[in-house]
C-alpha cells in the first residue's frame, strides 16, 4: 500500500480496542506459507480498489489481524509499514506500545508530526518521541520530521533536540535511505546521520546562525549512495562537504544559490538542477551553470530583470545543453508577457527539449500562473491555455520520468 492508504490504516488500527493475541503457531503447524498469505491479502487489497476504498481495506486488514493467528503477521506487516506519529496524542501512545510489542520490524516509513512544541518537553511517556522503539526499527527506510510550528517561529522557538539525540543513540546503523526535515537544524542535530551511509535522498536545512557555524564538522559525513539533495544554505560548510563527497545527481538548493568552491567537483554529474527556489539569477551565473553542468536533463531557473533589460534570450545560453529535456523558467513577473513572446520562437534551439513551463508566482505559497508547452514528434509544440500551473507536481512528474528512463537504460546496458 502507498502512504495515503497506510495513513488511513494507522487511524483505524490505533482506534481499535486492545486485545490479547496468543503466540503465533510454530512454522511446522502452519497451513499456508507466508508468501501465499501475503498474496491473498494483496489480492484482497487489489479487489477492493486500493486507494479508492482505503478505509474499508484497512478495516478488513485489521479484522484479519485480530481474528486469525495464521494471517496476523502478514496483515500487520501491511498495517504498520507506514506510521504517522503525532507527538503528544493518545493515539501516539497506542502506536508506540504496538510498535514496541511486536510491529516495529515491519515499519518502513515514519512521519513524526507536531514535534517541537511544549508537549515534546513533558515527561518521557509513550505519547512523546521517547516512547518510540527506534532500536527495533531494523527495516526503517524513510523518515520525515514535521514541527508543530511554521517558519515564522523558527528563530523564536528553541530547537528541541531530544528526538535527534535519541536517533543518534538508538537508530540501527545503515538503515535509512531517505530523511526529510524542513526546519533549520543545528549541526549537532544531524549527527545521527553519520551512521546512515545508506542515505539516497536528503532534505535538510542547517542553521547558519549557530555559534561556530563556519567550522568544518569534526565528524566527516560520507554518503556513497546519496543521489538527491534538497538543502540550504548551500554555502554551509557541512553541506559543501556532503556535496563534494557524494555522487549528487539531483540538486535543489533552497533560498540562496551561488557557485560555491566545491561546485566544479560535482556539477559535471548533475542530471537535474532546480534553483527556482532561490534568488533570481543574472545571465552570467546561468552561463556558468550551463558550462559546468553539461549533462543536465532538467533545469529550473528564476531570471532577474537583466535578461529583459539587456534583451538577452535565455536560449542563446541554454542551447549548449544537448541533453536538456525539461525546462522551467520563472521570469520577472512585471515583464512576463513580453518576455514570453520574445523567447517562445527560440524553443527549438534546445534540440532535446520536450517540456517547457514559463510561470510567475500568483500570490499564495506554491501558486503559479503561466504557460505549459509540450513537444511531440507528430504535432510539434502544443501549448496549454494560460492559467494556473502546479509547478511542484510538474517537476516531480518529470524527475520521476527521467529517473525511470535512466534505470531502464542501466538495466538494458
Amino acid at each position: 500500500m502507498n502512504q495515503e492508504s497506510a495513513t488511513a490504516t494507522q487511524s483505524v488500527a490505533d482506534d481499535a480496542p486492545h486485545f490479547s493475541i496468543p503466540p503465533l503457531l510454530p512454522v511446522t503447524q502452519r497451513i499456508l506459507v507466508p508468501e501465499i498469505i501475503g498474496a491473498i491479502l494483496d489480492a484482497l487489497i487489489n479487489i477492493m480498489g486500493s486507494n479508492k476504498n482505503a478505509a474499508m481495506i484497512d478495516r478488513q486488514l485489521l479484522k484479519v489481524a485480530q481474528c486469525s493467528r495464521l494471517f496476523q503477521e502478514e496483515a500487520e506487516r501491511r498495517l504498520y509499514a507506514y506510521v504517522k506519529f503525532t507527538v503528544g496524542t493518545s493515539r501516539a501512545a497506542k502506536i508506540a506500545a504496538v510498535l514496541r510489542s511486536r510491529t516495529a520490524r515491519y515499519l518502513r516509513v515514519l512521519h513524526v508530526m507536531e514535534y517541537g512544541d511544549e508537549r515534546s518537553f513533558r515527561d518521557n511517556n509513550m505519547s512523546t518521541v521517547a516512547g518510540l522503539p527506534f532500536e527495533l526499527m531494523t527495516g526503517l527506510k524513510e523518515m520525515e520530521v514535521h514541527f508543530a510550528y511554521g517558519p515564522s517561529a523558527y528563530i523564536k522557538k528553541p530547537l528541541d533536540e531530544r528526538l535527534f539525540q535519541i536517533l543518534r543513540r538508538d537508530l540501527p546503523e545503515n538503515t535509512l535511505q531517505v530523511f526529510r526535515c524542513a526546519r533549520p537544524l543545528n549541526r549537532s542535530s544531524i549527527r545521527f546521520l553519520y551512521r546512515q551511509r545508506t542515505l539516497e535522498e536528503l532534505l535538510i536545512k542547517l542553521n547558519a546562525f549557530e555559534p561556530n557555524a563556519a567550522e568544518v564538522l569534526v565528524d566527516r559525513m560520507d554518503f556513497p549512495n546519496l543521489r538527491m539533495i534538497v538543502a540550504s544554505p548551500i554555502e554551509h560548510p557541512s553541506l559543501c562537504w556532503i556535496l563534494q563527497r557524494s555522487d549528487i545527481q539531483y540538486l535543489t538548493p533552497l533560498e540562496t544559490f551561488s557557485i560555491i568552491p566545491p561546485w566544479s567537483s560535482f556539477s559535471q554529474q548533475l542530471i537535474t538542477l532546480d534553483v527556482a527556489h532561490c534568488q533570481a539569477l543574472d545571465p552570467k551565473i546561468v552561463k556558468e551553470i550551463v558550462s559546468s553542468s553539461p549533462h543536465l536533463r532538467l533545469l529550473m531557473l528564476k531570471l532577474n530583470h537583466l535578461w529583459e533589460e539587456k534583451n538577452i534570450n535565455v536560449f542563446d545560453t541554454l542551447r549548449r545543453l544537448a541533453n536538456l529535456e525539461v525546462l522551467g523558467l520563472l521570469p520577472d513577473p512585471t515583464t512576463f508577457n513580453s518576455y514570453f513572446n520574445s523567447i517562445v520562437g527560440r524553443v527549438n534551439d534546445c534540440e532535446a527539449l520536450q517540456n517547457l513551463a514559463i510561470v510567475v508566482p500568483r500570490g499564495g505559497p506554491n501558486e503559479y500562473f503561466g504557460v505549459e508547452m509540450t513537444k511531440s514528434k507528430r504535432r510539434g509544440w502544443t501549448q496549454k491555455p494560460t492559467g494556473a500551473v502546479d509547478i511542484i507536481s510538474w517537476k516531480a512528474e518529470h524527475v520521476s520520468r527521467i529517473e525511470m528512463s535512466r534505470k531502464k537504460a542501466s538495466a538494458s546496458a
